[in-house]
């Protein structure tokens, strides 16, 4: 049904009856709903109108001027009788329409609350779009600090080992400094004994010294004189 997808829900549903009826199928809300694709609400309007329409134009057509007298009488009567029958079906057609239209009433309930569900669940997803999006922004932001901090503690933990190294080296020339220390001191100790020895020698001497000069003074006033 090409042409019933075109036009307004209303123009659509109304060619979808039109089809259904040119080939004998019945004209009911769900069957307009199926071939049109509108809502079951514009459906129902339609299938109501248009079988309400047809009820309508049931007449007695005027007998054929080509008839004569004796077929007037029959075309009556077979008319006649086609009529009572077709109100016998038209009865039975009015209390399946009327049982319709009360099942048509239930799920055209039915359809609205499902289609009120529908927006809800739609309503609901767009929510939790929006949540889902901000919760990843979130997440973005979190790596990229997380990311951040992760290179800063890097920096510090360089900056830390540079330190180390500078610490050692400087503990290890320390310890150079303080090995020379030591053998400067062990010198200085060694050249203090030395002058102590020195120093000691010297007043030994000195004691000699004295003690040759007092026996030589001596000797000089023990000598007679000329």
């Amino acid at each position: 049904m090409e042409g019933v997808m075109e036009g307004t829900p209303e123009e659509r549903a109304r060619a979808a009856a039109e089809e259904l009826a040119a080939r004998q199928e019945a004209v009911t809300a769900r069957a307009v709903r199926a071939a049109s694709g509108v809502r079951m609400a514009v459906a129902a309007d339609v299938a109501r109108a248009w079988n309400e329409e047809r009820a309508g134009e049931v007449g007695i057509p005027a007998v054929p001027s080509t008839m004569t007298t004796r077929f007037e009488g029959m075309w009556r009567e077979a008319f006649t009788l086609a009529r009572e029958s077709f109100d016998v079906e038209r009865a039975g057609w009015a209390a399946r329409l009327d049982e319709a239209r009360a099942d048509l009433d239930v799920l055209g309930a039915d359809v609205e609350d499902l289609e009120g569900q529908r927006d809800a669940a739609l309503e609901a997803a767009r929510g939790a779009s929006e949540v889902l999006e901000a919760a990843r922004g979130g997440i973005a932001r979190a790596e990229a600090q997380a990311e951040a901090l992760r290179v800063e503690v890097e920096r510090v933990r360089d900056e830390v080992r540079a330190a180390q190294g500078e610490a050692a080296e400087a503990r290890t020339r320390a310890d150079r400094a303080e090995g020379r220390a030591e053998s400067v001191q062990a010198e200085v100790e060694r050249v203090r004994d030395e002058l102590r020895a020195a120093q000691a020698e010297a007043a030994e001497a000195r004691t000699r010294a004295d003690r040759a000069e007092a026996s030589l003074a001596a000797r000089s006033e023990g000598k007679p004189r000329r």
